[in-house]
């Protein structure tokens, strides 16, 4: 729906961890499962443990995710290793732009920034980048002495997250911004498994009345 250069450069697909070529690959990259959460290995410099790795990814692909939590629709995934680029914006960690997407019209933007790290932010935005103080959540509170910068391709992105929605009640479409072009992340239907808890009760209510059935 937006052409191929808005993905991750692709560098190859795998169905288990011994069909991979590691002398063809280049120094830096990302190795990732294409159908569970967590299940990512970042190599730089051609670091890797492959004994250690090998055993992550076997433990990894034989992973049914549907049943951790009950979303049921990763059941049918061919599971497979999928390797990327590595890439970045200069942060600790690429920041990660979520539109929560409610009838095919994104109505707020998650911005992550610092992800993995004791630093790590997670701040609301609207579609006018006004910070949403009142939504956070409970395990990931916000920190709102760092607001982020209005990434320069923020219009580009709310044009890209309502094409990707439209055809879906609910679906949250993560991009990243680097060297101010736009890179697609994942479509989400379920965040975080429906497991987030928000400091205010009313958040709940306030996005149960934005989803139409």
């Amino acid at each position: 729906k937006l052409g191929k250069d808005i993905s991750i450069p692709l560098i190859g697909v795998y169905n288990k961890f011994d069909d991979i070529d590691f002398y063809k690959l280049p120094k830096d990259y990302i190795m990732k499962t294409n159908h569970g959460s967590h299940t990512n290995i970042i190599v730089r410099n051609g670091n890797l443990n492959k004994n250690l790795a090998k055993l992550k990814f076997d433990e990894w692909l034989s992973k049914d995710w549907s049943w951790w939590g009950y979303e049921m629709f990763y059941k049918p995934i061919s599971r497979k290793i999928i390797i990327e680029k590595f890439m970045s914006d200069g942060n600790i960690a690429l920041t990660d732009y979520k539109f929560l997407c409610f009838n095919g019209k994104p109505i707020y933007c998650q911005a992550m920034t610092d992800r993995g790290t004791n630093h790590m932010a997670l701040n609301y935005y609207d579609m006018n980048w006004n910070p949403c103080k009142e939504i956070s959540h409970c395990d990931l509170p916000a920190n709102y002495n760092k607001i982020n910068t209005k990434p320069k391709t923020f219009e580009q992105m709310k044009e890209y997250a309502t094409i990707l929605s439209k055809d879906f009640k609910f679906v949250r479409v993560d991009f990243y911004e680097i060297e101010s072009k736009v890179y697609f992340g994942e479509l989400t239907f379920v965040p975080a498994a429906s497991y987030i808890k928000y400091k205010n009760p009313n958040t709940d209510f306030e996005f149960g009345k934005l989803l139409v059935l």
